[in-house]
């Protein structure tokens, strides 16, 4: 008899940790697809960043047991809107650069577009990503790495040493 109780209590509960399991999942599901929802137009600005950040984040937090991203209708929506603002944050940095902006606002303009894709997209992302030469160009031109260079004086080469002339044999 304390076997079929137990038995039972244990089946129950069971199935209330089932119920709150799927209404968990169904919770999460609609707040990533809220989240999504709420990007209506994208734009370079701090909004829709915070926007992105917010749907990334709910996308992150919910169990991955729960397989959403097979279940939410509009995460392509996500990742289209993710492009989109990487390619806006590359074309301010581009507009920059042809309008000749002063060399720092180029940089920091740079670094926000290095920014955006580094949070938003992946290597796999670039051939979908129509304006990343934009950003190798400038990375090779106003990058951190071209900075240091003209900052650095160049280093004395050695002369060069005498080398002696063979006699042919």
């Amino acid at each position: 008899m304390k076997k079929t109780a137990l038995f039972l209590i244990l089946l129950v509960l069971g199935g209330v940790l089932g119920g709150l399991s799927l209404a968990s999942a169904h919770y999460a599901e609609e707040q990533i697809t809220q989240a999504i929802d709420a990007l209506r137009e994208v734009r370079y600005d701090e909004e829709t960043r915070r926007l992105l950040e917010a749907a990334d984040a709910a996308l992150a937090a919910a169990d991955p047991d729960f397989h959403l991203e097979r279940k939410i209708p509009n995460l392509q929506s996500l990742k289209e809107a993710k492009l989109e603002y990487v390619k806006l944050a590359i074309r301010d940095m581009y507009i920059s650069i042809r309008d000749k902006a002063p060399e720092e606002l180029i940089r920091e303009k740079l670094q926000s577009a290095e920014e955006a894709f580094d949070t938003f997209l992946t290597e796999e992302d670039i051939p979908l990503l129509k304006n990343y030469s934009d950003l190798e160009a400038a990375r090779a031109k106003y990058g951190p790495d071209v900075e240091r260079q003209a900052q650095e004086p160049a280093a004395p080469q050695p002369a060069a040493a005498a080398v002696p002339e063979l006699c042919p044999a």
